[in-house]
């Protein structure tokens, strides 16, 4: 029976409990912790706000406490995985030239009629300041540190040694974007684009610190320009 079972399931520690986990954790987020069925239960701002950190205590705390503590050498392997600032000056270059073009991208989006309406998720953010800071603030530590962390970190890192830098950047990036059904579909178009991009600059800087900047900026410049664009004066005619 060992056999049978070992000639289908190759077992890898600790990479194979790490995906085991990241199955799980993505199974739960987007059933019972999806923020669709906790806002029919919850006040839309505060299920929001608890769909980030449950994101990422499934996605990033778990993992993370997993390779700490059962992983030999755990601080090898997180920078091995991208947990460190990599080669910095490659990725102060893709910051200066990426957050402008990233900017651009987010005046252009929140034209569109689709992003509108989806962003911020928490329309009750944008109803005072402070409310929106708090909520952007989660946004960006629990929800795009955690993603980098699993798409750019976890998963690119840990199939580039056997399947090469194409087919790395190419899982993580079908992964991601598959995440985003349900988006409008510029967006799933751009999250495919973004895959790929964010993939180098992590393969390239050898860190998902720097995607992890450039996609908290192009999340928080949508919604913050959507903000002001909601609580723009209006002019008396």
């Amino acid at each position: 029976m060992i056999k049978i079972i070992g000639k289908y399931i190759k077992f890898n520690y600790p990479d194979s409990v790490i995906y085991l986990l990241l199955m799980i954790g993505f199974t739960l987020m987007i059933t019972v912790f999806n923020y669709q069925f906790r806002h029919k239960r919850i006040q839309g701002y505060a299920a929001y706000i608890r769909y980030f950190v449950s994101f990422f205590f499934f996605l990033f705390l778990l993992p993370f406490l997993f390779i700490l503590f059962f992983v030999d050498r755990p601080g090898r392997y997180l920078q091995e995985v991208g947990f460190t600032f990599g080669d910095v000056d490659k990725g102060l270059i893709f910051l200066l030239i990426g957050l402008p073009l990233v900017y651009l991208i987010s005046l252009f989006s929140v034209k569109k009629e689709d992003i509108q309406a989806q962003y911020p998720f928490s329309k009750e953010a944008c109803q005072s300041p402070g409310r929106f800071v708090l909520y952007e603030i989660c946004y960006a530590v629990f929800y795009y540190f955690a993603w980098e962390f699993v798409f750019r970190g976890l998963i690119l890192f840990t199939l580039l040694e056997k399947n090469g830098f194409l087919i790395a950047v190419f899982i993580q990036t079908v992964l991601s974007t598959v995440y985003h059904i349900g988006h409008p579909k510029s967006e799933i178009t751009g999250a495919l684009a973004g895959g790929i991009i964010f993939g180098a600059v992590t393969f390239f800087s050898g860190s998902f610190f720097y995607s992890f900047v450039l996609h908290a900026f192009l999340g928080i410049s949508n919604d913050t320009l959507l903000y002001l664009r909601i609580h723009r004066p209006k002019v008396a005619p």
